[in-house]
């Protein structure tokens, strides 16, 4: 009886110490490096209001909080028992050994109380590859950020990409967080492909399933040591999931020489200088373009614009036209870049094209390289003046006719001429009604053959260059300038459409100067005057050109109609 009695009491305590609450603190791993990411947990089998961790100063919440259920079965009791678990990542943020816990579930107006648990926070020590590599194929499933440098320079590109290994073969992952870099640097994803490929690879006597994603490229801008944070993802097989923190990578930035040139732009890579410069003749007043590009790889991205030597008598008109054609990729970007200047000639001589000087830094050499151009012979000549022994006929003519003497001798023979008109206005009109009604009676009506080659007969082609030197005389400076760019429209209208009274747009413009009627000088000349017109119209720009001068541009642009 006693045994029974003994049997019983033993059930019914582990009854009672299997159903009491149960609230414990989880660290893992409890011996962690300096701000290496790890996970605080709670688990317990109440479901309380709120909890609430102990947690030390040193502490720094990560990216991550999960909630999440459980169910065991009590091998005391063979009942089904549901456990709760909140955990939380972070980072310490110095070394040493700290206290964890305890942690604080609170239901009703009871709060249960959680174990403590001590933790030690080293010292990074870089791991060796094969360390990486056997902790990598001792797990289920793990990830490692791939670097294709562990040292570089300020500037300098690295590649990244996240990789996973996994001894099942997986079918997707979910909840995917990246990487990032501490400090943040400037950073492009160039592999914009979702779609990833598994395959084998061996591991020495081990074999695993691996894919590669996330390829980013990264510019570290300051020197010291740049910690690349892990990612973190639920990789999937089937409805089966397994979590995934990756292992970190750190990148040695080392600080450039203090001995760069003060012609350095900033690019770190390396590149290669073009001018499009050659031998040219212009005339004073002018402007000529002036094209410098740079060709190659680094960070194209932070280059400064060149600085141009310019030759005495030569100023930059305005700003430079950028074009930017480059691409990322793992050496950085890869590509062009080019600045187009206006340069206006107001000294007359001969003179050497802008000399240029653009310095980069080499990593691979670990030294900066100065790059120079080659000048070209620029003649600069005079602007011809029109004088009377130069004017055209037609010129002359309405020179004469808008001179004083003339309008004295004109208005003084306006009275002879009306009264000849008055005598002779009677007879004419007689011998004119007359000499209708004879032709009338004797001739036949005109035939639809003469009425055709009537209206065949050629019309008179618009000359607008010829009208614009005969309104020379009697318009102003700026009226001038209006009147040509409404000679220039027409005859572009002429050339390019076949008839007056189109205002072309500049696309259209840059078609003509495709199909081969127009050049770019042509077409860079018009835009120039048009641009000069409205600046003296809206802006308020002073004309520091003659009529002679504008009228002589017009005529240097050549447009054949």
């Amino acid at each position: 009886m006693r045994i029974l009695l003994y049997i019983a009491f033993i059930f019914s305590i582990a009854q009672v110490w299997a159903q009491r609450p149960y609230v414990e603190l989880i660290v893992t791993p409890n011996v962690v490096e300096l701000n290496q990411p790890f996970n605080v947990t709670v688990k317990s089998n109440i479901q309380g209001e709120n909890i609430n961790i102990d947690l030390p100063e040193a502490w720094v919440d990560g990216r991550s909080v999960m909630n999440r259920m459980e169910s065991e079965i009590d091998m005391n009791t063979n009942e089904l028992v549901t456990f709760l678990y909140y955990s939380k990542s972070g980072t310490m943020t110095k070394s040493g050994k700290f206290t964890f816990g305890p942690a604080y579930v609170r239901k009703g107006n009871k709060v249960y109380r959680s174990n403590k648990v001590t933790v030690e926070v080293k010292e990074y020590v870089a791991p060796k590859d094969e360390e990486i590599n056997v902790q990598l194929v001792r797990k289920p499933a793990a990830g490692q950020i791939l670097c294709n440098k562990k040292e570089c320079y300020e500037g300098e590109a690295v590649c990244l990409q996240a990789q996973v290994l996994s001894k099942f073969n997986p079918t997707h992952y979910e909840s995917y967080d990246s990487y990032s870099c501490e400090p943040i640097t400037e950073e492009h994803e160039f592999d914009k492909t979702r779609q990833v490929t598994v395959r084998l690879k061996n591991f020495g006597r081990h074999e695993r399933f691996v894919f590669e994603l996330d390829k980013k490229v990264i510019f570290p801008q300051k020197a010291g040591k740049l910690v690349v944070q892990p990612f973190e993802m639920m990789l999937q097989s089937g409805f089966d999931s397994y979590p995934i923190l990756s292992s970190r990578a750190i990148v040695v930035v080392k600080k450039l020489p203090d001995n760069a040139p003060k012609s350095f732009c900033g690019v770190v890579g390396k590149i290669k200088l073009n001018d499009g410069c050659s031998a040219m003749k212009c005339m004073k007043g002018d402007v000529v373009t002036y094209e410098v590009a740079i060709e190659g790889c680094g960070n194209l991205q932070d280059v400064q614009q060149p600085k141009l030597q310019l030759p005495e008598g030569f100023t930059i008109y305005g700003d430079p036209e950028v074009r930017e054609k480059y691409a990322y990729g793992e050496e950085g970007a890869k590509g062009t870049i080019s600045w187009k200047y206006f340069l206006k000639c107001a000294k007359v001589g001969e003179f050497e094209s802008p000399k240029i000087e653009m310095a980069y830094f080499d990593p691979v050499q670990g030294k900066y390289q100065v790059l120079r151009n080659k000048p070209s012979k620029w003649i600069v000549l005079e602007s011809p003046v029109l004088d009377e022994d130069q004017k055209s006929s037609s010129e002359v003519l309405v020179m004469e006719k808008y001179g004083e003497k003339e309008d004295e001798k004109n208005q003084s023979k306006v009275g002879e001429v009306l009264k000849w008109v008055g005598y002779s206005t009677p007879f004419c009109l007689a011998f004119l009604f007359l000499l209708f009604r004879v032709k009338k009676k004797s001739e036949p009506k005109e035939t639809k053959e003469e009425e055709t080659k009537e209206e065949e007969q050629p019309q008179v082609t618009k000359q607008p260059l010829i009208e614009l030197k005969q309104v020379l005389p009697s318009l102003s400076n700026q009226d001038f300038l209006y009147r040509a760019i409404q000679c220039i429209d027409d005859m572009l209208s002429l050339k390019i459409k076949g008839e007056t009274g189109w205002s072309l747009s500049q696309e259209e413009l840059n078609d003509a100067c495709l199909q081969g009627l127009l050049t770019e000088e042509q077409i860079f000349g018009v835009k120039y005057l048009k641009t000069l017109s409205d600046n003296c119209r809206y802006g308020g720009l002073q004309l520091d050109l003659s009529k002679e001068e504008i009228l002589q541009k017009v005529e240097n642009l050549k447009i054949q109609v």
